[in-house]
This record gives C-alpha cells, sequence and structure tokens, in this order.
C-alpha cells in the first residue's frame, strides 16, 4: 500500500512539474500559502549584513546532506522537527526553503500556527538560490556546486551547479 501511495505522488509530482512554462510560474505557484515571501537577493544581503536570521531547511536529510544554504538547521517536511524550535523566541525572524518553495510554505504555516510571527519562505527555494549563484555548502560546511534535483522532472529547473540525486 505504501508503494501505491508512492506511486500516485509521484504521478502527481511528475504532471505538477510538466504544467509550468517558466521557473517564475511554477515557484509562484508553488508558495502560495500563507507564508510572506522572501527573494534570494533581499536573503543574500540579509545574511552579508550579519542580519540574525534562523535558516531552516525543510527537505529531506539526503538532500540537506548533498547542499544547503550555509548555517542552515535541517527541519525536514515528512518528520518536521518542531523540538528544535523550542528554544527560539516566537519574535525570531525564520527563513524556511525547500527544493522550489512548496513544502517550505507548508512547513512555514506549521510554524507560525505555534506562534511565530517573523516566518518567510524562500521564494524559488534552494533552486533559486543555486541559480543566482549563491553559495552552498555540503554537510562537511565545505563550499559545493552540488544540488539535489529532487527528481528529473523537477530537475530541470537548476541551471547552476551540477545536480545529483
Amino acid at each position: 500500500m505504501k508503494h501505491f501511495f508512492i506511486l500516485i505522488f509521484s504521478l502527481i509530482s511528475m504532471a505538477s512539474c510538466a504544467q509550468y512554462s517558466s521557473f517564475n510560474e511554477m515557484a509562484s505557484k508553488m508558495a502560495e500559502g500563507n507564508v510572506d515571501l522572501i527573494r534570494v537577493d533581499a536573503l543574500s544581503k540579509a545574511l552579508k549584513n550579519n542580519e540574525p536570521i534562523i535558516l531552516l531547511d525543510a527537505r529531506e536529510l539526503e538532500e540537506f546532506q548533498i547542499s544547503h544554504i550555509e548555517n542552515s538547521v535541517f527541519i525536514g517536511y515528512d518528520n518536521f522537527n518542531q523540538n528544535l524550535l523550542n528554544t527560539i523566541p516566537k519574535e525570531s525572524k525564520i527563513v524556511v526553503y525547500c527544493s522550489v518553495g512548496y513544502r517550505s510554505c507548508k512547513i512555514g504555516e506549521k510554524i507560525k500556527e505555534m506562534g511565530f510571527v517573523n516566518v518567510y519562505n524562500l521564494y524559488g527555494g534552494i533552486f533559486d538560490w543555486a541559480n543566482q549563484n549563491q553559495p552552498l555548502v555540503n554537510n562537511e560546511n565545505e563550499k559545493t556546486n552540488k544540488i539535489h534535483g529532487y527528481n528529473e522532472n523537477w530537475s530541470k529547473w537548476i541551471k547552476q551547479g551540477k545536480v545529483v540525486y
């Protein structure tokens, strides 16, 4: 039964990905929800200015281990670990990201339901971050150009870096 649901999810994912003609069209649709968006340029500038931002990666562990935004904390999606937020003040600026913005939007909504008031979803996710030549690090905190493509259908949106699975 579990394999049946995985098959159905994969088919829906392939159909969803194929229907978009541009990255911006897809990213806008994926980020629809109740979480404010932050663009790559704004996040990059804030990080360079050492603004206090908590970066949360809402992808799966194998994706995070390939690469992530430096100083990000893995929070997951399927096994969202809300306990990581227990010691964070509710007014902290939190930016959640995933591959393209869908999973991070859903996790961002959960974080807002927990009472956090300054929660943002990275528009276009880590794919847009990489496409704009922003730095990535691997699990050893070394710079990398690798990026987990999620699957073959979604990886078509990655234009910079080396796609891996």
